[in-house]
């Protein structure tokens, strides 16, 4: 009789594992075990001493859990990075400001020429008109007076149309 009384409450527990204690393992993802009966249910084993493999499951959740609070290995303690990780963070801290200077130097450049030439255009106008007076300060024959003017242009409205011609005027004027 022991041994039919152990079958039946095996396949008995079996059935209430299935719809009690099964949901509960699929929950915390590990085995669980109800008294001395075995079932096999969708994948998951049950085995005897639900304590003991519930007791598993929670102190291999706190070993992952150390594990991953643990240092690294280039650590000196936890938290407390090593000295070749901090000389490395300061490598790339450097690098980093170094790539942001160069990116402020480059964007000064920029807007300096941008306001250049937006000067320039603003320029073009008068220095135009200068230029218009040179050339007939060339035109009557005044090459001192139109060398002055050209060179004023020059050095006036540089980034200009008009200094630009101004420029080729006075090269060929030597």
């Amino acid at each position: 009789m022991g041994d039919s009384v152990k079958q039946g409450f095996g396949i008995g527990c079996g059935f209430v594992v299935a719809l009690i204690v099964v949901p509960i393992a699929l929950v915390i993802g590990s085995f669980l075990v109800c008294g001395g009966c075995i079932a096999g249910i969708g994948g998951l084993t049950v085995v005897g001493g639900a304590n003991a493999k519930l007791n598993e499951a929670k102190a291999r959740v706190a070993t992952q859990n150390a594990a991953a609070a643990s240092p690294e290995p280039n650590s000196t303690a936890a938290g407390t990075p090593s000295a070749e990780e901090i000389a490395k963070a300061k490598q790339i801290k450097e690098q980093e400001a170094k790539r942001q200077a160069i990116a402020d130097t480059e964007a000064k450049k920029k807007a300096e020429h941008e306001a250049k030439l937006k000067a320039a255009d603003a320029d073009e106008p008068q220095a135009a008109y200068w230029l218009k007076k040179a050339k007939q300060k060339l035109e009557d024959g005044d090459q001192a007076d139109a060398k002055a003017r050209l060179q004023r242009i020059v050095k006036d409205f540089p980034g200009t149309s008009a200094a630009e011609e101004a420029q080729r005027l006075l090269d060929g004027m030597r």
